[in-house]
């Protein structure tokens, strides 16, 4: 694998929506596939270990899906509710070919 690109968007219910990612790994570059929910007052994490499996084991070498925080949040200094934040990723593996 030469190249892996993991694009990560989110929605929720809330207004204040955290921006887009996008994550390029080359080798020899340490590969970590768990992510922090961008909430600095959340709890939460995605794991994409599964879904960068299936994308460089699949033929098409592609990934995509979309993953829901299981974290709390803190708001308005409540006690903590669901984070329910979602994360739509899309992973690529680029593998040239050796002649």
């Amino acid at each position: 694998m030469d190249q892996l690109r993991i694009e990560l968007r989110f929605e929720g219910p809330f207004t204040n929506t955290p921006t887009a990612q996008c994550h390029m790994l080359y080798p020899p570059a340490p590969a970590f596939f768990g992510y922090p929910c961008p909430y600095a007052d959340c709890d939460g994490h995605f794991d994409l270990g599964e879904a960068v499996k299936a994308a460089v084991a699949d033929g098409s070498k592609a990934s995509a899906g979309m993953l829901e925080c299981r974290g709390s949040r803190a708001r308005d200094h409540a006690w903590k509710q669901p984070c329910l934040l979602q994360l739509i990723y899309e992973i690529t593996a680029t593998c040239h070919e050796k002649t």
